[in-house]
């Protein structure tokens, strides 16, 4: 049976709401959102859904956003730190859970039983799904925005579920910005990308690359600085 995004919304604000952490109220309306106003500013989050909608091979997805701001007008706007939980949980375990149950879904759609997923090959050896979805076998360790499948009314309850029990920890994860060792890392990668950017010269962007991957240990952000030195390397060549 096809399920509207009203559908979706309507489920998951049955499972989360009776759930709610102390002080946080329904957003009004057909949605599922929710905030927190206290001196701090607005802590506020939303379930949304893939903009692309139904489909009778694939079903649909939703993610989850959180969002701190200023006061109520600003949240009203959507403005202020927002994060999606791909990042938010970013080296946690629980994202990996999201990973597993995710692929446990996939499994289940007609469209993947059906073998009717479409990829292609890029000339460097990467696969890219065209149409439908794939298992991720890769451990979920780095951010990504990762969306939660689903295809039934169940798949949803079960999702909503899963997430009322854990909002306690996301929520104070994002509210006091709490980081794993792979979120420190991304952070000190975004330090030195804007730092990168901001100079002007490449060898001025060289010099500023090499001295992040001499004091990097992460081998993921590591290998990411690796190949944008490697890419000014050939800009800095004679003829480049």
């Amino acid at each position: 049976m096809k399920l509207s995004g009203k559908a979706v919304y309507k489920l998951l604000r049955a499972a989360i709401s009776p759930r709610l952490p102390a002080g946080f109220v329904a957003a009004p309306g057909n949605v599922a959102a929710w905030q927190q106003e206290s001196a701090a500013g607005v802590l506020a989050f939303w379930c949304q859904c893939d903009k692309w909608g139904w489909d009778a091979r694939w079903g649909s997805r939703f993610t989850l956003e959180f969002l701190l701001a200023s006061d109520a007008d600003a949240a009203q706007r959507l403005s202020g730190r927002r994060e999606r939980i791909g990042e938010l949980l970013e080296g946690f375990p629980e994202l990996d859970e999201l990973r597993q149950r995710n692929n446990a879904v996939i499994a289940r759609l007609p469209g993947t039983l059906a073998d009717a997923c479409v990829v292609t090959v890029t000339d460097d050896g990467n696969e890219i799904v065209l149409e439908g979805y794939r298992a991720d076998p890769q451990p979920a360790v780095y951010a990504q925005d990762i969306w939660l499948h689903y295809y039934t009314a169940d798949d949803v309850a079960a999702w909503g579920e899963y997430l009322a029990a854990r909002l306690p920890r996301f929520l104070e994860c994002f509210a006091q910005q709490t980081r794993s060792a792979a979120g420190l890392a991304h952070r000190r990668f975004d330090a030195a990308l804007g730092r990168v950017q901001d100079c002007r010269e490449y060898p001025g962007k060289l010099a500023l690359l090499d001295d992040y991957l001499a004091s990097e240990s992460d081998p993921y952000y590591r290998a990411s600085a690796s190949r944008m030195r490697d890419a000014l390397l050939q800009v800095l060549k004679p003829g480049g």
